[in-house]
């Protein structure tokens, strides 16, 4: 989660802990049918930062996979028939299709050059055998560039699913503030003027502009009254 939606969902936490904290204070508040939907929002709100983390993962581990397919299919199918042909068939009329892509361009164009390669080696498939290519060297790179394209659309389909949970998760924070809104006005009226606990509400709603968590709110402590000062004994001065 972003910073702002982890200070967030923090603040709501707080709002559940302080009331949960003060359950006796606030008896008809905690009852109410407001604090159940905070406490259901809460919930929602875990699955949705859950499948956030998850789908981030996710897309992450298929992106590893999307590289190292593209490496693999560069360095250890295309190359070989590139040097081959370079080598074995100078009097080919084309060469063009077995002249290596650029490395970093997009995977669907990249799949496209590797299909093209194939197809051309196919016509030559007994001279790149020769040379030591595999008896199935066409078919390993068809695999390995179809894998590739395969890892970049579970990739796209992840990130696509990330953001549906993530506006998701924004807009059941959204809602949760909300919700506080409402409770604000319940909960003031039985604080009434208790500075303590009137304290500790106003930092348990709160939501930071920085970009430290939350801090939990704390249950008000009556303060201690001071010790009068004793009396110091007079003297008079002696003549």
């Amino acid at each position: 989660m972003k910073t702002t939606q982890t200070n967030m969902l923090a603040s709501l936490l707080n709002v559940q802990a302080f009331l949960q904290t003060n359950a006796t204070t606030f008896a008809g508040v905690v009852t109410t049918g407001t604090k159940q939907e905070l406490d259901d929002a809460i919930v929602t709100l875990s699955g949705h930062a859950s499948d956030q983390a998850q789908t981030l993962i996710e897309a992450q581990g298929a992106t590893q996979t999307q590289e190292s397919l593209r490496a693999e299919l560069l360095q250890f199918h295309m190359a070989p028939i590139n040097r081959i042909a370079k080598l074995k068939l100078t009097t080919a009329p084309e060469l063009a299709p077995f002249l290596m892509p650029r490395s970093k361009m997009p995977i669907q164009t990249l799949k496209g050059f590797a299909d093209g390669m194939a197809a051309a080696a196919a016509k030559y498939s007994a001279t790149f055998i020769a040379a030591g290519l595999p008896t199935d060297f066409i078919g390993q790179l068809d695999a390995v560039a179809t894998a590739m394209v395969n890892a970049n659309t579970s990739r796209d389909e992840t990130s696509k699913r990330r953001q549906g949970v993530t506006e998701n998760l924004q807009a059941m924070l959204t809602m949760g503030r909300r919700i506080v809104h409402v409770l604000d006005p319940l909960v003031r009226k039985v604080i009434g003027k208790d500075p303590g606990l009137l304290k500790n509400w106003k930092a348990a709603k709160r939501v930071p502009r920085t970009g430290s968590p939350a801090t939990p709110a704390i249950p008000a402590i009556p303060a201690t009254p001071a010790t009068p000062a004793a009396a110091q004994p007079s003297h008079t001065p002696t003549t």
